[in-house]
């Protein structure tokens, strides 16, 4: 199985579409514009699957099985069997909970989300959705391990529990440094998603490389 590790230049992962949706950037070295100390320190790893090179199905399920305590989902479409029956299974040992873009009650944006969160430490998010054609689009998956930055997801994960979409309140630590990569996490609308992507493309001094499914942006085009 092949897939990423460590970062040798500044990447994005920006799971695609607008609406109530959430990223990481992931930066390699601690130089120059990151001053000692003045970002939380923290043992961890990022690991990047581009999908369908992997089996993202398969990688998916691995990673809701490992679940100790509790497994919170958000979901902008579930509809593949295998995972849904890995979350109804683990349902009997541990807290599972997930939130889909059917259960806002407002049709006012649109839920995009894809992550889970799994025991306060895991985080599996991307722009790939579990759904029956997970196999043939191309996607990624991003499995993080950090408690600072699982603590972050957990927080939007409650907020969308409790009905709030799209007003919540705006991430308290947006970057960490994780075992020597700087990783900056924004909740959308609430983050300002829009103007961090496009401050970060203009910040570029030699190039940038990025795909997306859809792209609106006046601001950032």
């Amino acid at each position: 199985m092949k897939h990423t590790k460590r970062f040798a230049k500044t990447m994005l992962i920006v799971p695609a579409a607008i609406g109530f949706i959430a990223f990481v950037t992931l930066m390699a070295g601690l130089g120059g514009f990151y001053r000692a100390g003045s970002i939380p320190y923290e043992e961890g790893h990022i690991v990047v699957y581009m999908c369908p090179e992997n089996n993202c199905e398969q990688i998916i399920i691995s990673e809701l099985n490992r679940a100790e305590n509790y497994i919170h989902c958000a979901f902008y479409n579930l509809a593949l069997d295998s995972v849904k029956s890995v979350l109804e299974n683990k349902s009997t040992a541990v807290e599972v909970k997930t939130v889909t873009g059917r259960d806002r009650k407002s049709r006012r944006g649109i839920m995009h989300n894809k992550f889970c969160v799994i025991d306060s430490r895991r985080v599996i998010t991307g722009s790939a959705n579990p759904t029956k054609s997970i196999g043939r689009d191309m996607n990624n998956i991003v499995v993080i391990d950090s408690g600072i930055i699982a603590k972050n997801y957990e927080e939007e994960f409650k907020e969308l529990d409790e009905g709030i979409f799209g007003g919540g309140k705006p991430t308290r630590i947006r970057k960490v440094n994780l075992s020597g990569i700087i990783v900056e996490n924004y909740f959308c609308p609430e983050d300002g998603c829009e103007a961090a992507l496009s401050n970060m493309l203009a910040s570029a001094t030699d190039n940038s490389k990025f795909m997306t499914f859809s792209f609106t942006s006046w601001l950032i085009g």
